[in-house]
């Protein structure tokens, strides 16, 4: 099985032609430090694992503490994720309710950015591209202006 079909596999509703890998695989970093432009380390609010960064604010896997750590990093809370110029945009995806589960940016011209575990990094036109599966819907926004 190839790379695309494997990610094609993992994220049934990515479509040929609507997405590309813009990275190679590693597992130096993951999607939630992606987001926020950190390419050294694993971000997420776990608990139980202190290996992982996260700012110095609640740490308990939840939703909140998602939006409280990506505040640290000048992201506010926002109604969706419809492209607006020069603002630079997150999207939370949780499973249920409130069980964070990807973290995916908004790009200047409008697509998405998401790394898919320890996979590459791939541009996707939709923020749905990635949803369903393990990674649930899209359903909390952040944004910031873009910093140049």
């Amino acid at each position: 099985m190839t790379s695309a079909d494997y990610m094609r596999h993992l994220l049934p509703l990515l479509n040929d032609g609507r997405w590309e890998f813009t990275s190679e695989a590693t597992s130096e970093y993951n999607c939630a430090a992606w987001a926020a432009g950190v390419t050294d380390r694993i971000w997420w609010p776990e608990p139980e694992a202190p290996e992982y960064y996260w700012p110095a604010i609640r740490r308990d896997g939840t939703v909140e503490a998602m939006i409280e750590g990506f505040a640290v990093v000048g992201y506010l809370p926002c109604d969706n994720g419809d492209f607006e110029p020069r603002i630079e945009k997150l999207a939370i995806y949780v499973v249920g309710e409130d069980s964070p589960k990807h973290v995916a940016r908004q790009l200047p011209d409008g697509r998405w950015t998401s790394k898919i575990g320890d996979l590459e990094d791939i541009a996707h036109t939709s923020i749905r591209d990635v949803a369903a599966g393990r990674y649930g819907y899209p359903r909390f926004f952040l944004s910031r202006p873009y910093v140049v």
